[in-house]
């Protein structure tokens, strides 16, 4: 008996020491980006800002119509949908409506940023894309740099599933991509679970995927897109010249939208 009680002692201690590295970790990686002024209005784009529940708060997004297919946007690290409205302007006059949202303890979302609750602000995002967009849209889903995580995480989870899925700036998993930039060392990742985990989640995608990353990713290796891409059977992979890491938001252009414009429309 005694030995039984010392086993779960070690096991209770064991999975609560990493539970708080896992919340360790959130905090020095989740960089929450607050509410801009910016609005699709500023482009001259008609919008609508819709109120998203998840759990016990609301999630701020922007809609803005189309007449062709619909993508849900899932931003990136210490970002806001505000600042989003120059690559709305280009999905917009490529026909593709779009919807961004701000996760969790983003911009002018309620709740903490946690990855638990970016799963479950994802699952709700797609619930309210799909409700405003007109029935037998073709409905796509796109993720930049911690949105492709997040994406891919809850891909398999949609309903009704999307008819595609793209990712930009994507990463192998968070404790990849907390070993290339130095938060942990190697040894020291084996210690939490692996977090979106995107090699894995892409293996059981069904969806159509495309893979785009810039040839000047500044945060990923280009290699890892590849890796991304052949654990998706059939996905297109896209190295677009002369991209960075956050040109899809930060200098949106035909070449970092071009591939992902095709993709949703084809």
């Amino acid at each position: 008996m005694r030995l039984l009680i010392i086993a779960a002692l070690i096991g209770i201690a064991f999975f609560g020491a990493r539970l708080f590295l896992v919340r360790q970790l959130e905090e020095r990686m989740i960089k929450v980006h607050g509410k801009g002024s910016r609005t699709p209005q500023a482009r001259g784009l008609v919008y609508d800002q819709i109120p998203i529940a998840s759990g016990d708060h609301k999630l701020d997004s922007f809609y803005v119509p189309a007449d062709g297919p619909g993508l849900l946007i899932f931003h990136g690290n210490a970002e806001a949908i505000s600042g989003w409205v120059d690559a709305l302007k280009i999905l917009h006059d490529a026909g593709i409506a779009a919807m961004v949202f701000d996760y969790s303890g983003f911009g002018g979302s309620g709740g903490a940023p946690t990855l638990g609750n970016f799963h479950e602000d994802g699952l709700a995002a797609w619930r309210a894309f799909r409700l405003r967009l007109p029935a037998a849209t073709r409905a796509c889903a796109y993720g930049l740099s911690l949105g492709s995580g997040v994406l891919l995480e809850v891909a398999s989870e949609l309903s009704p599933p999307p008819d595609c899925v793209a990712v930009s700036g994507a990463f192998l998993s968070v404790r990849a991509a907390a070993v290339q930039s130095g938060r942990l060392e190697k040894w020291q990742s084996y210690l939490i679970p692996d977090l979106l985990d995107s090699l894995d989640n892409a293996a059981l995608l069904h969806a159509p995927l495309l893979v785009e990353h810039g040839a000047l990713d500044e945060l990923f290796p280009v290699a890892w897109a590849s890796k991304l891409a052949k654990a998706h059977p059939g996905a297109q992979l896209e190295i677009v010249p002369g991209m960075h890491h956050a040109d899809p938001v930060a200098h949106p252009s035909e070449a970092s939208w071009g591939p992902v414009i095709r993709f949703v429309k084809r």
